[in-house]
């Protein structure tokens, strides 16, 4: 009877281990749940080359993150993960990028739909790349409408002197990106938001072409919310901008492209970041296989317009007919059309 007793706590234990390794994958991680540690394929000894770890709280803990060291996961999920979250990502500059470079876009994704505050990334993941941490996470924000680009965001260096089972000490070299947006109140805003963007979806007239489509949800934003340019710490750009109230050219962005997406039309942001000025963001959508600019932004600044001319002035452009050049456009489709548009 005694073994049979052990027997059974044994398997539920070992299913309780199941179900907390499928928890972390679907990222579906408690509010008590303050770490994790992941780590790609590549590993293949206790050293663990290309670590990626993730941490949870106001302030990054150095001791935490080097027991979370050597209890890392040595598994390449990261690589493919998924969630609920993601089929609204259009993943356009994603497609441009080497495979070390897509690890660090899919660790910012994780920690963006988990709220992970910190992650902590191997320096030898970008070592022969371009890119920076920053790069690859104003790409993320780029191709999802749940990430806005006024990240508050710190980047810097850290090391980590790791004793090892074997006795010996390894210092451990990575980059540590710390993004105030990654929080649970700031994600559950934007489940929110899904909410709204699912129900204008929901009202919209059936039957639409592509170009139907996108001049509907861009007539829709322009004329239901006004543009803020206030600034006053985190805020909640795409809840805003689906709720008809106030909000920033993030907001516009990220509803524009969240709507676009559920829709069924291709669609990401642009960045614009010019060193001493404000930066700008706005949208190319895809529309019968060609790429068009689309800034609702300049049309919900001026709502007091009654020109029909200029409603639309801010639907279907190219890209050499505006002042705003995209900060990563050699990772993206160019806007060559041009679109005559009217009610």
């Amino acid at each position: 009877m005694e073994k049979r007793v052990v027997a059974f706590l044994l398997l539920l234990f070992f299913l309780f281990s199941l179900c907390s390794c499928e928890t972390l994958l679907e990222g579906e991680q408690s509010d008590f749940d303050d770490t994790s540690a992941i780590a790609s394929q590549e590993i293949s000894d206790e050293k663990g080359e290309s670590r990626v770890m993730f941490f949870r709280g106001e302030e990054f803990d150095v001791e935490f993150a080097k027991k979370a060291f050597k209890t890392a996961t040595r598994t390449d999920e990261l690589k493919y993960y998924t969630s609920e979250y993601t089929k609204y990502n259009s993943y356009i500059h994603f497609q441009n990028l080497n495979e070390n470079e897509r690890l660090v876009y899919k660790a910012i994704e994780y920690a963006l739909y988990n709220s992970y505050r910190h992650i902590v990334f191997d320096a030898s993941l970008l070592k022969d790349s371009e890119l920076t941490v920053i790069n690859v996470l104003d790409m993320v924000a780029a191709d999802t409408p749940l990430l806005e680009q006024n990240i508050w965001r710190t980047c810097e260096e850290v090391e980590l002197a790791v004793d090892l089972e074997s006795g010996e000490q390894i210092t451990y070299k990575g980059t540590l990106l710390s993004c105030d947006n990654f929080v649970f109140t700031v994600f559950g805003k934007k489940k929110d938001a899904i909410k709204l963007a699912e129900g204008i979806i929901e009202e919209m007239p059936k039957g639409l072409s592509e170009l139907e489509t996108a001049k509907y949800l861009y007539k829709y934003l322009g004329k239901s919310t006004y543009y803020d340019r206030g600034e006053s710490g985190i805020q909640y750009y795409l809840y805003d901008a689906l709720s008809g109230t106030s909000t920033h050219c993030d907001g516009f962005a990220n509803a524009y492209s969240l709507l676009c997406n559920m829709a069924g039309l291709q669609c990401y942001e642009k960045l614009w970041d010019p060193v001493g000025e404000d930066g700008h963001t706005w949208n190319a959508v895809k529309i019968k296989n060609a790429w068009y600019n689309v800034d609702v932004a300049v049309v919900a600044d001026e709502k007091d317009q009654e020109s029909t001319a200029f409603f639309w002035s801010g639907f279907g452009f190219k890209d050499s007919a505006y002042r705003a050049t995209h900060k990563y456009q050699e990772f993206a489709p160019t806007c060559y059309g041009w679109l005559t548009v009217t009610d």
